[in-house]
């Protein structure tokens, strides 16, 4: 990797070669995934969620009544609580940290189809796409 252009290193000096540390993760490097991951981790955890030991990519917020749970798939979060002002307050606090965009509800997670029928209190779990 080359400085950018315009980055002040130092003396300009051929006998010394410089080293410029990347504060910055940037997308498509090795330790990109690794950075997000990190940042993400960081974050959930200053706004009063706890990592579950047994899987490291799902997050709770346990707190008085209110339970929060997000499950994470790389840079695709799920948030599931019963309380709709939780979901609104937590969704404007990452908003504060992270660019984010509101799906609105969940129809498919990782190929498995999601149907609810609120009028029964069911969800139905389908993978009607890989049958032909």
């Amino acid at each position: 990797m080359e400085v950018p252009e315009g980055v002040q290193t130092g003396h300009e000096d051929d006998d010394h070669k410089w080293v410029v540390r990347l504060l910055k993760g940037l997308y498509g490097i090795k330790q990109g995934p690794r950075i997000w991951a990190r940042k993400l981790h960081s974050e959930l955890v200053d706004l009063g969620f706890e990592r579950l030991e047994c899987d490291h990519s799902v997050f709770i917020y346990k707190r008085d009544n209110i339970r929060i749970i997000i499950p994470v798939h790389v840079d695709d979060l799920l948030i599931a609580s019963k309380s709709k002002e939780a979901l609104t307050k937590f969704k404007s606090e990452l908003g504060k940290h992270f660019k984010i965009r509101d799906l609105g509800p969940v129809k498919q997670i990782l190929g498995i189809q999601l149907e609810r029928d609120r009028y029964n209190r069911s969800i139905s779990l389908s993978r009607t796409c890989c049958i032909e």
